[in-house]
């Protein structure tokens, strides 16, 4: 799991709790270091499967990345980036209108909750 100018993380679980340490780092970051953990947001969907949020921002974009386990596996899934501002880098940017985020938010969990591990 990384992320634009970010750090490189495996699961290490510790009595059934997973926590995140740095493995690697690009070398254009530079506030992770090897061996850091990292505190990963987690939520449970309505089918019971934790996922772990690594939702980043980068340059006015919004990029949704969860991971959860299936039977001893890790799978990321990825979801569609949204942009925060209309016209990026450009003079007079536009905010996205609240009720877009919204949506994006509504339509996120919406993902998260066909997630099933049998």
């Amino acid at each position: 799991m990384a992320k634009k100018y970010g750090a490189t993380v495996k699961p290490v679980n510790v009595n059934g709790v997973y926590s995140w340490v740095v493995t690697d780092v690009n070398p254009a970051d530079t506030t992770d270091k090897p061996g850091d953990t990292y505190k990963v947001t987690s939520f449970k969907n309505t089918n019971g499967v934790t996922l772990y949020d690594f939702t980043w921002k980068d340059e006015g974009g919004t990029h949704g990345t969860w991971v959860f386990e299936a039977k001893g596996n890790f799978v990321t899934l990825g979801l569609p980036g949204i942009w925060t501002l209309a016209s990026q880098g450009s003079v007079g940017q536009v905010p996205t209108p609240a009720a877009d985020l919204t949506s994006y938010d509504s339509m996120s969990r919406e993902i998260a909750n066909l997630v099933k591990v049998p």
